[in-house]
């Protein structure tokens, strides 16, 4: 799925077990990324894997 937010293309996979995002391009050349406790940074072109 790829979601248009404050400016920024993201896309998101879903599994069962895991979400994949992947910060396409955007306002910024960082976006960040909450998940739990903690928050991650996402450059142009990085992508990030969270299990469920």
């Amino acid at each position: 799925m790829r979601i248009r937010y404050r400016g920024h293309w993201i896309w998101l996979h879903f599994t069962q077990r895991r979400v994949e995002v992947s910060f396409e391009s955007g306002r910024s050349p960082q976006i960040q990324i909450g998940f739990v406790d903690k928050v991650y940074e996402l450059g142009e072109g990085d992508c990030k894997e969270f299990l469920l």
